[in-house]
């Protein structure tokens, strides 16, 4: 097993429910704002109507992906097909998920809330690309359409 992986691994499974609790209690209570502003680049997650701060940074970060896979940055061969953008930009996720564990295991954070390998964060990037792909697909027929009505 690479130590890459093992601490894939680590950050899926630990720490244990005590020792989550126990953390959890001694954090101090998170707050968006610093020096009455708001701080979305703070690590603390905040939470609107189900929608976490961080999932949003991964969809909108994947989404910027997505965009820039449609222009001519890679062969034509490799971004020609819906599954291949998809692919190279869902590879990009993992790899950045990937580097987290690395740097938090570097600081001692692996295993608490909030720092390791995400699956959810994955999923909120490849929604983040579904949607430029949606809108990539969409806004052609919708402008023909309104063409031919006018």
């Amino acid at each position: 097993m690479t130590y890459a992986a093992g601490l894939l691994a680590a950050s899926m499974y630990m720490p244990a429910r005590a020792e989550a609790q126990r953390h959890e209690a001694s954090r101090p209570a998170a707050s968006i704002f610093v020096n009455d502003r708001l701080d979305f680049s703070s690590s603390n997650t905040t939470c609107y109507l189900g929608v976490c701060n961080d999932k949003q940074q991964h969809a909108l970060g994947q989404a910027a992906v997505g965009v820039v896979l449609l222009t001519p940055v890679l062969p034509e061969g490799m971004r020609d097909r819906f599954w291949k953008r998809m692919a190279i930009g869902t590879g990009v996720s993992v790899l950045y998920e990937i580097r987290d564990v690395i740097i938090y295991d570097s600081q001692g954070l692996l295993g608490r809330p909030g720092y390791g390998f995400s699956y959810n964060d994955v999923l909120a990037g490849i929604s983040g690309q579904l949607a430029v792909e949606g809108i990539r697909y969409a806004v052609p027929r919708v402008a023909r359409e309104i063409g031919r009505i006018f």
